[in-house]
């Protein structure tokens, strides 16, 4: 049921648009939510991981580790449930803009005068993050880092993020191979 929502169709208080994007943990729908009258971004579980008890664990982790944070390179979580008793979402702040990699894929490069301002914003959201919550996010790339209309950078995906200490040899690290740190 949430792989093919149509337009107009209504999935816990927020009334579905169009899909912006899917990932390997959701398909991520502009929605209305209709209380408040304002866009969101609310992102679905698929129906056949909504099954599996460990994706949906991470799917909430992720809704919780952005719900910790208010910063305006964060994306902000609204809110994170299950509706019609199957279906997942996690509602989030739409951002009128693009992701970094479109904005490559578009440009082919990121301007002397843009990119030392992306990498400020995407160092303080981190620096907020692990101060406040020893916030580790495992997932900085291009197509979780929008930016906005505005000018504003935002870190986005929360889904392979690590909150507090934890023993790396134990728990182990999920992160994108090709984005991750060396050591």
């Amino acid at each position: 049921k949430p792989d093919n929502l149509a337009p107009g169709e209504i999935v816990a208080g927020f009334r579905i648009e169009y899909v912006v994007g899917k990932g390997a943990m959701g398909i991520v729908y502009r929605a209305i939510q209709i209380n408040l009258e304002r866009p969101i971004a609310l992102k679905l579980l698929p129906a056949e991981l909504s099954r599996d008890k460990d994706y949906v664990d991470r799917f909430f982790n992720e809704a919780r580790a952005a719900a910790a944070f208010s910063h305006p390179n964060i994306i902000q979580a609204y809110d994170a449930g299950i509706a019609d008793s199957d279906i997942c979402y996690f509602a989030m702040e739409f951002v009128e803009g693009e992701t970094l990699l479109e904005r490559i894929g578009r440009d082919r490069q990121i301007t002397a005068v843009s990119a030392p301002q992306i990498a400020l914003d995407i160092a303080r959201a981190l620096d907020y993050g692990w101060h406040r919550q020893r916030l580790t996010h495992g997932d900085i790339k291009p197509a979780n880092i929008m930016l906005t209309h505005g000018g504003i950078t935002k870190l986005a995906d929360f889904g392979l993020t690590k909150v507090g200490e934890y023993d790396a040899q134990a728990e182990g690290i999920m992160l994108t191979p090709l984005y991750a740190a060396p050591e």
